[in-house]
C-alpha cells in the first residue's frame, strides 16, 4: 500500500496588482462590520505566472443589493450577462450556483492599508469580465458521392 498523499495547494494572499485569469470559488454572504446590513462576498482563485504551486486567493466585497445600477449587479453584470437579470427577474437565484467555477478574468488592486499591521496590502478585485469558451467547429466534412 502506498504512503503518498497530495498536499493541497497553499492559500497565497500576496498578489501582485495586474490582469490574470480565473475561477471563481464560491459566493457567501456575511453580516457588514458594524451594521445590520449583508455583504456578498465573491473568492477568486487566480492563475498567476509563477505561482502556480499556490491557491492564490482574491475577493470582490459589495454590499448585497442587486437593484439595477447597483455595485453588486453592475460587477455581475459582467460576469454572468444583462440577460441573466432579465431572464430570472423576481425569481430567487443561488448565486453560488450562478457562478461557480466560471472561467473569467479578473483585474486585481491594492487597497489601502495599515502599513505597521501588515506587510502587504488588501488584494482586491476590480473587475471581472466572464471569458465565453470558443465555439467548437466540426471540421469533418462528410464526402458525398
Amino acid at each position: 500500500m502506498s504512503t503518498e498523499i497530495i498536499i493541497p495547494k497553499e492559500p497565497f494572499y500576496k498578489l501582485d496588482e495586474g490582469k490574470y485569469r480565473s475561477k471563481v470559488q464560491g459566493v457567501t454572504f456575511r453580516k457588514a462590520k458594524n451594521t445590520s446590513n449583508q455583504n456578498c462576498v465573491i473568492n477568486f482563485e487566480a492563475f498567476v505566472p509563477g505561482k502556480e504551486r499556490y491557491e492564490c486567493c482574491a475577493r470582490a466585497v459589495f454590499p448585497l443589493d442587486l437593484k439595477p445600477g447597483s455595485q453588486l449587479r453592475t460587477f455581475l453584470e459582467s460576469l454572468l450577462g444583462t440577460e441573466f437579470f432579465a431572464e430570472n427577474s423576481g425569481k430567487p437565484v443561488n448565486l453560488n450556483d450562478a457562478l461557480r467555477n466560471l472561467d473569467c478574468e479578473i483585474e486585481l488592486v491594492h487597497g489601502l492599508h495599515d502599513e505597521e499591521k501588515y506587510d502587504w496590502p488588501l488584494v482586491l478585485v476590480a473587475e471581472a469580465k466572464a471569458i465565453k469558451p470558443k465555439p467548437t467547429t466540426d471540421t469533418t466534412k462528410e464526402e458525398t458521392k
